[in-house]
């Protein structure tokens, strides 16, 4: 993978685990272009600029990506759905968080990097 060019997040994007898990696993590596979004270095990435650490949920469904690696666990991030305590039980709140824990829920195996569906 050293010898790959490789898109890498900016130091705006430092806290990321994909940029952290680049330094760590390629130190010294000299990026071919850092970026301040997932979605640029997902774009470069799509138009054959290097290889970049893309989450699976934007990458497995593009057919113009192929995957080099499997999941890496260390990648792995949470999504958290927040609303303000006050608001919680607010009717349309609620209504709101009930449909996106069900709608997203029909998407694990894409946010776990399991498939496409």
């Amino acid at each position: 993978m050293e010898e790959q060019s490789w898109i890498a997040p900016d130091d705006s994007l430092a806290h990321l685990p994909s940029a952290r898990w680049l330094r760590r696993t390629l130190p010294g590596l000299e990026p071919v272009i850092e970026c301040n979004s997932v979605a640029a270095m997902h774009v470069l990435a799509r138009g054959g600029a290097g290889l970049a650490p893309i989450p699976c949920f934007l990458a497995d469904p593009d057919p113009g990506l192929e995957r080099v690696t499997p999941p890496i666990p260390e990648l792995t991030v949470g999504l958290w759905l927040l609303t303000h305590r006050d608001l919680r039980r607010v009717a349309r709140i609620r209504a709101l968080l009930d449909f996106l824990h069900v709608a997203l829920g029909e998407y694990t195996a894409l946010f776990a990097g399991e498939g496409d569906t």
